[in-house]
């Protein structure tokens, strides 16, 4: 598993404090954390789209497309287990008319091919859309950045967010000469994602080769909260 090379601990102070009644001697604490990390792996969503009057023409037509945008994507050093079909389908053309659609009709096929790309050289990202849509490909459905070890970063934040409740009880439990016993109960509040850097596009047809789309990585922030329990003594 990739070791992260920066991380941020940034503990919210927003969350609810709830002391419980003298009578029932515990106490009842909120705490929340944040773990900002820099991502370390990019999911490139992009295909080909054609359409022609007959199935077999469009298909041929797909098929020279996606060929030439899989060599263009493995030129950069992108092996074939990076790379998936994640979308394939057939569909068939209808004319306009003034009501809509005339299904009745079918005056050619549409055929969508779209690949799902993993790259974990982010240096990579921006060169490998911009291969892809040289080569051929016409839309891209997104790039998004994630880390690989992310349910490590849950546990981490809230790990972080159940000591960040233990110290807020620590300090009502002080403030009336009283001491923090066991933990009695805990629910997790929430257990937030944020991606970084995440970009969307519609289909969009690149003709020129030399090409610099600025695509940022940005941050992955994973957030935690919960609600403590303690006895006090």
């Amino acid at each position: 598993m990739k070791t992260l090379f920066a991380s941020t601990v940034a503990i919210c102070i927003a969350a609810a404090v709830i002391p419980a009644s003298a009578d029932d001697h515990v106490i009842t604490s909120g705490g929340s954390a944040v773990i900002t990390v820099p991502p370390d792996t990019a999911i490139i969503m992009l295909g080909v789209v054609t359409s022609a009057a007959t199935v077999a023409d469009a298909l041929h037509d797909n098929n020279d497309r996606m060929t030439r945008v899989i060599a263009g994507i493995h030129a950069l050093g992108v092996k074939d287990s990076q790379i998936r079909t994640w979308n394939f389908s057939v569909q068939p053309k209808h004319p306009k008319n003034e009501y809509g659609y005339d299904f009745d009709q079918t005056v050619g096929y549409i055929i969508t091919n779209k690949i799902q790309i993993s790259v974990s050289d982010l240096g990579k990202v921006a060169k490998v859309v911009d291969a892809a849509f040289v080569a051929g490909a016409n839309v891209l459905d997104s790039v998004n950045f994630s880390a690989k070890n992310d349910d490590s970063l849950r546990d981490r934040a809230l790990s972080e967010a159940v000591k960040d409740a233990h110290r807020r009880a620590v300090i009502m439990a002080t403030a009336e000469g009283a001491e923090v016993g066991k933990m009695l109960s805990v629910s997790n509040i929430e257990r937030g994602f944020s991606r970084g850097g995440d970009m969307q596009s519609v289909p969009i047809a690149i003709t020129t080769i030399n090409l610099e789309t600025p695509i940022l990585p940005g941050s992955i922030s994973v957030s935690a909260q919960v609600t403590v329990t303690y006895e006090i003594k």
